[in-house]
């Protein structure tokens, strides 16, 4: 425990220093950068006055770095020559991953900022942004290279070295990738209209139906034209390419490691979020379908605003089929294998795909009630596309549920089926409580005399979410059931089938272990009728023993 603690204290006082050195190098950089075109519009002449403060505060840091956390560093290092184990340990491989991850996360979003807002219409301030990024950007390099001089051994060293890799991985996809790659996507659209004519106004106010609401839109466009618009376009597309080239190297350094749980767990949840924007996209667009056919006049505007499927649903394509590969690539070499990962991703996404499915269903049933009921809510158009855009997103969910179940009646892997129709069972059940509270809250206090604003309408409400949520739990309840997911200590149908008796008889019968030889061996005399041929066959057969085949055929041919 001792040497434990003395190693947390030198790690934690040199990253510490480290770090500080880190920002004051940034600063100093970010006011160095603002008398050069990456401070964009806001371009400045910086006086010698205006260096002199960060450019001291740097050198002051690093003078302190060097002193006090290179005397740390020798300690450490002299730690490592005594105890060699301490290489391996899990207190060099948290701290040294940890500030790794730190310093290549401020770097990604800084670099990406700050190349996003050269792009902008007012493109100032960026200096400051490519100031840190190039800092962390050092101190990332700087941190790898001391990381990979040792190899963390199994356990809690290998843990946090996969924490970062593949917790930096998701971090990226899910904060930034998003978010660069659908701005990027999204500008290059606004392009395309304007200078085809279909967009002619500097900022337009769409109204906003789409399948995830209603409401006005405040989503404003800047007409770019010219000879610059190019230029910040291609600023846009620079930031997504950083930020893929981090997300791409990460990928290239976990490549072998195949067999990892947490590279599972990971990717796993890397192709969920990237599934539900490949929905978001995939249902603005059949929103956006069928409020053509409805011929509520969607305007091209629409494509980048309310209705802006193209973005979210490439963005979704693309790294749904990239996460795709990665989980297929480790299952074929060394991971869990494809019997069981096909089954795997089926079940996900199925279940993913069930949930707007089961919303529109929701949806389409209480237009219907409220459009019948007399005094129910007006049901416009733009309604009727907004339900059926969300039901039609997560239609494909029912055959490939169907082809779940067909897989696993002829296979051994059950897991992945069984979790999945427990799952849907338990959100039907919550779901239909839920509806239940709400549907007798409301008519209780109706009858008390204290109703609820709007009640009828509420407790409508409460009727349909529980008739629909008494459908899921009938389907997988019916489904647990049959497959014995609910037994306790049972085995499934397929694991308690009793083998099928074959057609034809095996060629080879199985033969019967011959029986234990006698305690005692016979007289060593020549049966009635012994010969040669009889013996032998008795002693293949295994009815005597060698001694007694030995002592027959010996009185057989007395000497």
């Amino acid at each position: 425990m001792e040497r434990t603690l003395y190693r947390i204290y030198l790690y934690f006082i040199l990253d510490v220093l480290v770090l500080f050195a880190t920002i004051a190098t940034a600063i100093f950089l970010g006011e160095l950068f603002r008398a050069t075109p990456l401070n964009g519009t806001a371009q400045q002449v910086v006086s010698p006055d205006q260096i002199r403060q960060p450019a001291a505060l740097a050198g002051v840091a690093w003078v302190t770095a060097l002193t006090i956390g290179g005397l740390h560093y020798w300690l450490i290092r002299r730690n490592i020559q005594t105890e060699p184990g301490a290489a391996r340990g899990w207190v060099r491989s948290f701290f040294l991953n940890g500030i790794e991850l730190l310093a290549v996360l401020v770097a990604a979003v800084s670099g990406s900022v700050a190349l996003s807002s050269l792009a902008g219409p007012q493109s100032g301030g960026a200096a400051s942004g490519f100031g840190i990024a190039l800092a962390f950007g050092l101190l990332a390099l700087l941190a790898e290279f001391e990381r990979r001089r040792s190899v963390p051994e199994p356990g809690a060293a290998m843990i946090f070295q996969r924490l970062h890799y593949y917790g930096a991985q998701i971090i990226l996809l899910a904060f930034l990738l998003s978010s660069t790659w659908t701005n990027a996507i999204r500008q290059s659209v606004v392009s395309i209209l304007v200078n085809s004519g279909q967009l002619t106004t500097q900022c337009d106010n769409y109204g906003y139906y789409g399948p995830y609401g209603s409401g006005p839109s405040t989503y404003c466009y800047v007409e770019r034209t010219g000879s610059s618009y190019p230029m910040q376009l291609g600023l846009l597309w620079a930031a997504v390419v950083w930020v893929t080239a981090i997300w791409l190297l990460y990928g290239l350094l976990t490549r072998d490691d195949t067999r990892s749980s947490l590279r599972l767990v990971f990717h796993l949840l890397s192709y969920v979020f990237s599934l539900v924007y490949l929905l978001i996209g995939i249902g603005l667009g059949i929103d956006l379908a069928l409020r053509a056919a409805l011929s509520l006049n969607p305007q091209a505007g629409d494509l980048v605003s309310g209705n802006d499927f193209l973005s979210p649903g490439m963005f979704g394509l693309l790294f749904v089929s990239a996460y795709l590969y990665l989980l297929l690539f480790s299952a074929n070499h060394g991971g869990m294998g494809l019997r069981q990962m096909k089954p795997l991703l089926q079940a996900i996404t199925a279940g993913i795909l069930a949930v707007p499915f089961y919303v529109g269903c929701v949806l389409l049933l209480t237009n219907l009630v409220e459009s019948v009921v007399p005094g129910g809510a007006t049901i416009t158009p733009e309604s009727w596309a907004a339900a059926g855009a969300i039901t039609i997103t997560g239609i494909a969910y029912i055959p490939i549920a169907l082809w779940l179940r067909a897989q696993t009646a002829v296979s051994e892997v059950q897991a992945p089926r069984r979790g999945y129709v427990l799952i849907l069972l338990a959100i039907g059940t919550l779901a239909g409580a839920v509806a239940v509270v709400l549907l007798l809250y409301t008519l209780i206090t109706n009858l008390l005399g204290a109703p609820l604003p709007n009640w009828q309408q509420t407790a409508r409400q409460g009727a349909v979410d529980l008739v629909v949520s008494l459908v899921i739990v009938g389907i997988y309840l019916q489904a647990a059931a049959s497959a014995g997911y609910m037994r306790r200590g049972r085995p499934t149908p397929s694991e308690t089938a009793a083998p099928t008796t074959p057609a034809v008889a095996p060629t080879t019968p199985a033969v019967a272990p011959p029986p234990a030889p006698p305690a005692s061996a016979p007289p060593a005399s020549a049966a009635s009728g012994d010969t040669l041929e009889a013996v032998l066959d008795a002693l293949v057969a295994g009815t005597i023993t060698r001694e007694q085949a030995v002592a027959r055929i010996r009185a057989l041919f007395p000497a």
